[in-house]
Order: C-alpha cells, then sequence, then structure tokens
C-alpha cells in the first residue's frame, strides 16, 4: 500500500499518530524514539490557534491525493468529525478549496455533519467563499439548513457571520431558507429570517409550509410579517388555499388568526370557502366550527410590526422602553444537561444567578455548541439583558437570546448580540457588566447561546446575567384596569413585579 493510500484510510479513520508519521516522513520506530514525538506530545496540551501556522506540504507524500470518489485526506478528516487531523493537515498546507467528483469540499462535509468547530476552522484557514456551489449547486449553507439537528444551528451562525448568501439557489431552484422550511427546521428559518429579512417575500416557503402542515413555521414566517394573503406566482395559490386543500387545520387557524382572507381568490378564482365545499362533510363541519371560533376576534399582530416604532399606538409606545432588571433567583436554572451544555464542577452555570461579581460559569469546550437555558416559572416580557465578565481572551464574545414554549425546545432566535471584552483582565477582580436591548418578547423558558469568545480555544467564562423585563401578569393586571397609560411612566422609576406578591 503506497504512502497516499495510507494517508487517505488514517484520516478517515481518525489515526492521528499515523497521520503525523506519515507526513513527516518517519517510521513507527524513528518516530518513538525522536525529541519531535516528545515536542508533540506536549503540543497536544496547550492550546491551538484558530490560525494555522503553515508548513511546507511535505515533498514524499501527495497531502491532496484523491481517493476514488475524488475526497482528498482533509475532505474525508473533516466528513468523519476528526478536528485533530483536519488541523495537521491544514499545518501541512492541505488544499482547503479541494473538491471531489461532485463538487463537494471539506466546508460542505462540516456543514454536512454539522461541525461548527471545523467549519470554523476552515474559514480561518481560507476555506474560500462559503457560498462556493457543488455540483447540485448546494452551498454550505443549503447543507447546514437541511441537516441541523433541533438546538444545534450554530454551523449556520458561523456560516452567516461570513456572509454565506440565504437566497442562492440550487439547481432545483431552492434556496437554504427553502431547505430549511422543506425540512422543518424550525430554528433556523428563525435564524435565516433574522439574516436576510428579505426572505418573508419569498412566497414559495410559505406555501410549502402550509401545505405540508408545517405549524410552526408557519408561525415564524406570519410573525416575522410575511403576508397571510399573498399569492405565489409559481402556484397562482395563497396559503389559506393549501391549507384548506391539503386539510391542515392547524395551519388553517394560525393563518385565520393573523388576518388571511377566506374570500381571497387565487390565480384560477378559487376562494378557500370554496375549497372547503369539495371535502366530505364531517371535514366540512370542522371548518366551519374554525371558522365560527374565530369570527369577531382581532387579527394578530406579528412581533415584527410590534417591534418597529412607527407602528406603534399607546401601548405599542411601551414597547420602546425598558423595564426595570429582575431580581435573579437562583431556581431559573440548574447544572444539569437539560438546562446547560456543559460547565465544571467548582464553576456551574447556576453561578450566573448568585450576584457575585467573582464567580462565574466555566464552559469546558469554547469550541462547541453551548448554551445556558432559564425556566423563569412563568411568561415574562424582556426588553434586555445584563452580562458581567471580564477583559480577557475567555470572555464570551458573539451570543444569541433565544426562546422557547418548553424547556426542551425548539428554540427561536430573538436576537443576536456582540459582547465586549471590558473591566478587569484577571479574574480575582470584580467582573464589570454591559447591557444588550433592543428587543419586546414574552416566554417563560430563555436560552443564551455561546457562538464564540476572544480567542482561548479551551474555555469561555461569563460571570452573571439579569434580565429586564416584567412578569405577563403585572401587563394584564394593567390592561384588566385600563390603566396601560400609567405604565410607563411607572416602569420606569420602579419595579413592577411586587404588584404580584
Amino acid at each position: 500500500m503506497g504512502k497516499e493510500q495510507q494517508l487517505l484510510d488514517a484520516a478517515a479513520a481518525g489515526n492521528l499518530s499515523k497521520v503525523e508519521a506519515i507526513l513527516k516522513g518517519q517510521n513507527r520506530l524513528k518516530r518513538l524514539l525522536s525529541r519531535e514525538f516528545l515536542d508533540d506530545s506536549n503540543d497536544t496540551e496547550t492550546e491551538q490557534p484558530l490560525q494555522v501556522e503553515r508548513k511546507q506540504p511535505p515533498l514524499h507524500v501527495d497531502i491532496n491525493t484523491v481517493n476514488n470518489d475524488g475526497a482528498t485526506p482533509l475532505i474525508l478528516a473533516t466528513l468523519n468529525g476528526h478536528r485533530d487531523i483536519v488541523y495537521v493537515l491544514l499545518q501541512y498546507s492541505a488544499n482547503v478549496r479541494s473538491s471531489d467528483l461532485k463538487g463537494n469540499t471539506a466546508l460542505h462535509m462540516a456543514a454536512w455533519q454539522n461541525r461548527s468547530d471545523i467549519v470554523e476552522l476552515l474559514i480561518a484557514n481560507g476555506g474560500g467563499k462559503v457560498g462556493l456551489p457543488n455540483n447540485e449547486g448546494n452551498s454550505p449553507l443549503h447543507f447546514a439548513c437541511q441537516y441541523c439537528p433541533a438546538g444545534k444551528t450554530l454551523t449556520l451562525v458561523k456560516l452567516l457571520q461570513h456572509n454565506a448568501c440565504v437566497l442562492d439557489k440550487n439547481r432545483e431552484g431552492d434556496t437554504p431558507f427553502d431547505l430549511a422550511v422543506r425540512f422543518n427546521k424550525k430554528e433556523a428559518v428563525s435564524l435565516l429570517v433574522d439574516a436576510e429579512p428579505g426572505v418573508i417575500r419569498e412566497t414559495k416557503a410559505i406555501i410549502e409550509a402550509a401545505r405540508t402542515g408545517r405549524k410552526e413555521i408557519v408561525e415564524v414566517l406570519l410573525d416575522a410579517g410575511t403576508d397571510p394573503n399573498c399569492l405565489d406566482g409559481a402556484s397562482g395559490t395563497c396559503p389559506l388555499h393549501e391549507a384548506v386543500r391539503f386539510f391542515r387545520k392547524e395551519v388553517a387557524r394560525v393563518l385565520l388568526e393573523f388576518g388571511a382572507k377566506l374570500s381571497q381568490q387565487s390565480a384560477n378564482g378559487e376562494t378557500a370557502v370554496g375549497i372547503v365545499m369539495q371535502h366530505p362533510e364531517a371535514k366540512r363541519d370542522e371548518f366551519r366550527a374554525l371558522i365560527r371560533d374565530l369570527e369577531g376576534k382581532s387579527p394578530r399582530i406579528p412581533q415584527a410590526l410590534l417591534e418597529r416604532k412607527e407602528s406603534r399606538d399607546l401601548t405599542g409606545d411601551l414597547f420602546s422602553i425598558t423595564y426595570p432588571l429582575l431580581t435573579n433567583r437562583m431556581s431559573w436554572t440548574k447544572a444539569d444537561e437539560v438546562y446547560c451544555s456543559g460547565w465544571s464542577k467548582q464553576h456551574p452555570n447556576t453561578c450566573l444567578l448568585d450576584n457575585d461579581s467573582y464567580s462565574y460559569w466555566k464552559i469546558p469546550d469554547s469550541g462547541g455548541y453551548n448554551w445556558v437555558a432559564f425556566d423563569l416559572g412563568s411568561k415574562y416580557t424582556l426588553t434586555g439583558i445584563r452580562l458581567s465578565g471580564w477583559d480577557n481572551k475567555q470572555m464570551v464574545h458573539n451570543f444569541i437570546v433565544e426562546t422557547a414554549e418548553n424547556i426542551a425546545g425548539p428554540w427561536s432566535q430573538v436576537q443576536k448580540f456582540t459582547a465586549d471584552a471590558i473591566g478587569p483582565e484577571t479574574m480575582d477582580q470584580p467582573s464589570e457588566s454591559q447591557d444588550f436591548k433592543g428587543f419586546y418578547t414574552s416566554a417563560r423558558y430563555w436560552r443564551l447561546v455561546v457562538a464564540d469568545n476572544y480567542g482561548d480555544n479551551r474555555t469561555a467564562v461569563l460571570s452573571e446575567v439579569q434580565f429586564f423585563g416584567v412578569e405577563d401578569g403585572v401587563l394584564s393586571w394593567f390592561d384588566r384596569l385600563e390603566m396601560q397609560r400609567y405604565l410607563k411612566p411607572l416602569v420606569q422609576r420602579v419595579s413592577l413585579n411586587f404588584l404580584l406578591q
């Protein structure tokens, strides 16, 4: 077996010592006895910078050799999730932009396998245009949108941070956004809408979601501002028509709640009422009951409209204020796998709520998918979040605020933020806080997703988390007493949560 084949096999199998021996041209005995081997062992204990220091390619073996599928060692290592081997191959100047016979690069494979750590490593080392299509026209973002598991969207975040295009079409005419909708990736849809607001005008997505019964996707799109009465140019139909035609009753309910019109005509003159009449009597009765249930109710206002200052009335004007800081409760999070992706025994995620500016949550793997969830016990309307930390490389950098209807998800993005590295450099000094505002969202379950830190590849830290908000029961109390006009001046002066005690 030649050296090239050995390199391909070792890269695919994750045999790091074999890969290193081949690249350095050493047999096993020489390697075991060499000082260089000892140095390499020590290197694994030290921090690896994201930007790889390149060496000259080896002369005795082709580092970009390919197998029968056209895959290089770098592509095989990425496909099988061997980040350590990817790192070594990059050190020896492996071609990051090489593609296999299907046109897939290592970045495609990392996106397909949802390996955000490898995605970040490849991009940092010349991964090329993140929107580069394969032979079928699929970009890495297409793969990420189709294959990302629920609750794991950091690969999408990394690609979007490097300007991956949400609206690039593959040969089938599908965008990454279309695939996220088709494969019912609610969290991905929410992220893409935030990254490219123009996608709400892409009528194909909501038509397909309505036709296939993707109720949560339809709700995300409508909340983002998609017109419930939009007419799709390709199919000549409207979302409500498709929901009724395929008896997607829950989708029809959401569309009607957002103001879909029963009288809206399709390109060939169909209405939702006319399509209802084509169903058997029992199904007709179900739709009639649904219509009666919603009759006379005011349409739901999309969240996107509530957040636009120009569309606010007196009540809406309250949305622009910052609610007071809530008093933290230790019961809001727990040091277990339901509430946190990872923690150390001495520095658990519960430290975030203890009001101690010296304690902190230590995130063991800064390159992984890291998050902490909070159950506030009841619904709160939040208008901001306060984080505390230090001016060092372990400090959280980019993060995402998310909400859900259940502690297990699925999670929807509220907003992305970038934290500054401020305060003392050492953690034996008290942490310094900074505020992040600009949203108005109600939920019981909240989550903070840490995208990256300021350069430490081993751990990330965060000292404290506090929320600006009001329990929804307080807002309802003001509504019942028709005292909304007093809420704004009062909330700017005192905490309102005493009203519920």
